[in-house]
Order: structure tokens, then C-alpha cells, then sequence
């Protein structure tokens, strides 16, 4: 039985994007196994350390929070934490890093200046982002 060219069109357009996809899985396992293996950063620990903590030195939860959204947008507030920790960041006190985070987030989101995406994430207001970055 012979093809028609619309159906042997439609089969090499359905091999070029399974090969696509497969080349995003073969990306994705070696970056697991580069993970799994030790050597190496994840991308998640790569993006947040890009700030050294000096930028933080004496600024409050509220700012430094705000600071990584505008970097970081849409990350978790768990995400914030781990970058915050990563950089050497504290804010003194007695109350964990990760609820300070947490409950700053949900008081910015309480005032308007942070909305929480499907996924979980945070994004600040897009009018403080612009005012943020000038």
C-alpha cells in the first residue's frame, strides 16, 4: 500500500519532533546524572548564586525578598530560602529563615506587591518591577 505525500509529510514532521524531544531528554539525563554524580552544580543552585551577600548586607527580609523576585522571578518562596542560605544571608533573630521568607511573601501579597502563580511561585507586581529596575 503506497502513502500518500501528506501522510509521508505528517510521519517525517513527527520524526523531527520526537528527535527534538529526545535530544531535550538526552540534555535533561545527563544534567540528572551530572547532579547524581556529585561534580557539577544543578541549574537551580547555578542561577542562585549570582548574587554575593554583600549586596544584602543590612537590608530587611522585605528588601532582600523583594530583590531575589525581581532577579528570580516566579520561584518559590523555598527557592528564596535556599538562595538566601546559599549566599550566607541572615537576618538575626530568633524565627527560622524559611518562615521569615514565607511570611514576608504572604505579607507582600497581602499589600498587592506579589502574586502567587498556578505553579506555586512568586512574581512581583509588573508596576514595582518596573520601578525597581528603573
Amino acid at each position: 500500500m503506497a502513502l500518500s505525500k501528506a501522510v509521508i509529510s505528517g510521519l517525517f514532521a513527527e520524526i523531527r519532533s520526537l528527535e527534538a524531544q529526545r535530544a531535550q531528554l538526552d540534555e535533561r539525563i545527563a544534567a540528572i546524572r551530572t547532579v547524581l554524580s556529585g561534580e557539577g552544580e544543578t541549574l537551580a543552585q547555578a542561577k542562585y548564586s549570582t548574587v554575593p551577600p554583600a549586596l544584602y548586607a543590612g537590608m530587611t527580609v522585605k528588601a532582600v525578598v523583594a530583590s531575589v523576585l525581581r532577579e528570580l522571578p516566579g520561584v518559590k518562596a523555598a527557592d528564596v530560602t535556599r538562595h538566601l542560605r546559599r549566599v550566607g544571608y541572615t537576618p538575626g533573630g530568633d524565627t527560622r529563615l524559611s518562615h521569615r521568607v514565607y511570611n514576608e511573601i504572604w505579607r507582600m501579597m497581602q499589600t498587592g506587591e506579589v502574586i502567587k502563580n498556578p505553579d506555586g511561585g512568586f512574581t512581583l507586581q509588573p508596576e514595582l518591577l518596573k520601578e525597581m529596575t528603573g
